[in-house]
């Protein structure tokens, strides 16, 4: 029997001119399979894995106009932390978050 696809969701922040970015949950734990919703309502926004990704879209995903993504966490996605990290648009200027965000994968 296939195992039921969940989708778990992140919640990204530019919180100031600063370039303080928040995301809840800081930390997401999901499983093989599972699709993860990330959304940013400061604007369009891009998620990128520096080593490798665990997800079947690949090491880099960008919101052109959007301010959701959608990614697969792949079968053959190993087990364990994977950093990645997030530049979003807030008020015509980009803010870089270099690697505080983290999937878990258990």
């Amino acid at each position: 029997m296939a195992k039921e696809q969940r989708i778990k969701e992140v919640k990204i922040a530019v919180l100031n001119e600063a370039g303080d970015i928040s995301y809840h949950p800081a930390v997401l734990h999901v499983c093989r399979r599972d699709v993860i919703r990330w959304t940013c309502e400061s604007g369009p926004f891009t998620i990128s894995f520096q080593e490798g990704s665990p997800l079947e879209e690949g090491r880099q995903l960008r919101s052109a106009a959007e301010t959701q993504l959608l990614g697969t966490v792949s079968d053959k996605a190993e087990r364990g932390v994977h950093y990645y990290s997030v530049a979003a648009s807030f008020r015509g200027k980009i803010y870089l978050d270099a690697g505080c965000p983290e999937i878990i994968i258990d």
